[in-house]
């Protein structure tokens, strides 16, 4: 019988509305992060080990350390713009997965995979592999096979939480998820960032000017002046 730490949740997430994702996917992750009070950004451990954008709902998946049965069992359902994101307990110690699991993975059009642990084949990910992967580190230590684990429950990665059907986002600054409810909101905000950012950044480019009135509001409010 399943029970807490080895149970399956058959019922795969919903995918988001594709003018959300497209917003979401073209946006640089800061900016995202930033509509969102820059608090749904995992730690710097969990870094990209390709130069893949990553965009996309989670599948998520809970494994002991080191170990990958799981993975393995969830991987024949994944659909094409799907990110596995696997909380393998911040392990270092052996990766969870491997090149053959990727390339397998290739094959169903995912959009990336996560891990909050390890993996292993860096050439093959750095080159080949054709969508984005996230991880911890690699290790050429492979992983065991034995159990349990949990599918489609909510799982960690780097101190933030990740429900299925979150959109994990990712570029060469790390990933950021955004909770699935909000996403509209978020990519409406995102998108009037990115068009502010846009606009500073063509003023210092054209007339090297750098607007910030709150700095001198801020120096003011701790007794000091600006320079």
């Amino acid at each position: 019988m399943a029970s807490v730490g080895n149970r399956v949740n058959e019922v795969m997430p919903a995918h988001p509305d594709p003018a959300v994702l497209e917003v979401l996917a073209a946006a640089p992750v800061a900016n995202i992060g930033d509509v969102m009070q820059r608090l749904y950004s995992p730690d710097a451990g969990i870094r990209a080990l390709n130069a893949h954008r990553l965009a996309g709902p989670a599948v998520t998946v809970r494994v002991p350390t080191g170990d990958n049965l799981v993975i393995h069992a969830v991987m024949d359902s994944l659909r094409p713009g799907d990110v596995l994101v696997v909380d393998a307990e911040g392990s270092t110690a052996r990766a969870v997965m491997g090149d053959l699991m990727l390339q397998y993975l290739a094959t169903k059009g995912i959009a990336g995979v996560v891990v909050d642990g390890c993996v292993r084949d860096l050439d093959y990910i750095a080159g080949e592999c054709p969508f984005a992967v996230y991880a911890r580190g690699t290790n050429p230590n492979g992983p065991y096979k034995n159990g349990p684990g949990e599918i489609n429950y909510p799982v960690a990665i780097g101190g933030v939480v990740v429900n299925p059907g979150d959109l994990v986002c990712g570029d060469a600054d790390g990933i950021v998820v955004v909770p699935a409810a909000e996403a509209a909101a978020v990519a409406e905000e995102t998108a009037a960032v990115v068009a502010k950012e846009g606009r500073i950044s063509e003023r210092i480019r054209s007339e090297g000017v750098f607007d910030r009135p709150w700095v001198d509001a801020q120096m003011a409010r701790i007794g000091s002046v600006s320079i």
